[in-house]
C-alpha cells in the first residue's frame, strides 16, 4: 500500500509538469524547421535568341532585269544579226518565228506552239511549251542548214523566260549547248564529244545549268519576262568540241506549268 501510494503521488507530479509545459508553448517533439526552395525557372541562356556566328551566303546578284512586253516589228525570214558590245554580235534562232535552219522537233517530253499569239515578250508571238514530267525545249541544227556554228566562234546564248500564271523560281529550269566533233548538225545519239576521265555514261555530256548559277537568286514573279544569258566559257566541266549543234531548255518536274521563250540568240564573237 505504501509503494502504490507513492506511485500514485509521482505519477500526480509528472502530469502537473507535463501541463506547465505544454502550457508554457513547450513540446516534446521536435519540430523540423520547413525550408522554402526557389521556383524552378528556365534558365536565361535559352530564354535568348539564336545569334547567327556567320553571315548567309548569296548567289551572285542578279544581272538579268526583268520587263514588261513591247511590240516590236516582224523580223526579217533570215537571220538578223544586231551588236551587243564591241566584241560580240548576236544571230537570233527565233524571233517571232523559228529560223528555217532550226526545228523544235526533236524535242522531248514538251509540248509546244512556236506561233503562240497569246502572250510574248516582243512582237506578236512567242514559244508556249507544257512538260511532260522532266521535258526539253530541244533547239537543233537541221542538216540541211548551210550555216556552221563553230564552238570557237559561239561564245554563248540568250532568251527570254516568263509564265503567264505561274513563279519561275531558280532551281526550275537548266539550260543546255549541245555540240559535235564529228557533225556540224544535230544528230540524235552523237557520241562524238567525250569527256576525259568519265567512267560512266549515265551523266550528261554537256554541262546542264541551272538558273541559279546564271545570275538568278530571285523568282520570276508571273507576267514578268527575265532575259537568261549563258557563256560558254564560263562553264567548269563543258568538253572541248568543234561544231555548236543545239541548246535545250529542261524544266524540273516541280515545275509542270506552261511557260513561254522568246528572243532566243546565240551570241558571237565579232570577226
Amino acid at each position: 500500500m505504501r509503494n502504490r501510494g507513492r506511485r500514485y503521488i509521482l505519477l500526480i507530479i509528472c502530469g502537473f509538469v507535463s501541463m506547465q509545459l505544454i502550457s508554457c508553448g513547450i513540446s516534446d517533439q521536435t519540430t523540423v524547421p520547413t525550408v522554402l526552395l526557389p521556383t524552378s525557372t528556365i534558365s536565361p541562356l535559352f530564354l535568348e535568341p539564336a545569334t547567327r556566328t556567320t553571315a548567309p551566303t548569296s548567289i551572285s546578284t542578279a544581272t538579268s532585269v526583268a520587263r514588261s512586253p513591247q511590240p516590236t516589228s516582224a523580223p526579217a525570214t533570215t537571220a538578223t544579226i544586231e551588236p551587243i558590245d564591241a566584241r560580240y554580235t548576236t544571230v537570233a534562232i527565233y524571233d517571232e518565228q523559228l529560223l528555217s535552219n532550226w526545228t523544235l522537233k526533236n524535242s522531248a517530253n514538251m509540248t509546244y506552239q512556236s506561233d503562240a499569239k497569246a502572250y510574248s515578250y516582243t512582237g506578236k508571238s512567242a514559244i508556249e511549251a507544257t512538260p511532260k514530267g522532266g521535258g526539253q525545249l530541244l533547239f537543233s541544227l537541221l542538216p540541211s542548214s548551210k550555216i556552221v556554228y563553230k564552238r570557237s566562234e559561239v561564245a554563248g546564248i540568250s532568251f527570254w523566260i516568263s509564265s503567264a500564271d505561274q513563279i519561275i523560281t531558280p532551281e526550275d529550269f537548266t539550260v543546255t549547248v549541245l555540240g559535235s566533233n564529228a557533225n556540224p548538225y544535230w544528230v540524235a545519239k552523237d557520241t562524238s564529244v567525250k569527256i576525259d576521265g568519265r567512267v560512266t555514261d549515265d551523266l550528261p555530256v554537256f554541262s546542264e545549268t541551272r538558273l541559279y548559277y546564271l545570275n538568278f537568286n530571285n523568282s520570276i514573279q508571273p507576267k514578268n519576262w527575265a532575259e537568261v544569258i549563258l557563256w560558254i566559257d564560263d562553264l567548269i566541266y563543258e568538253p572541248d568540241y568543234t561544231y555548236v549543234t543545239g541548246l535545250y531548255i529542261k524544266n524540273d518536274e516541280q515545275f509542270q506549268g506552261t511557260f513561254y521563250i522568246d528572243k532566243v540568240s546565240l551570241i558571237l564573237n565579232k570577226k
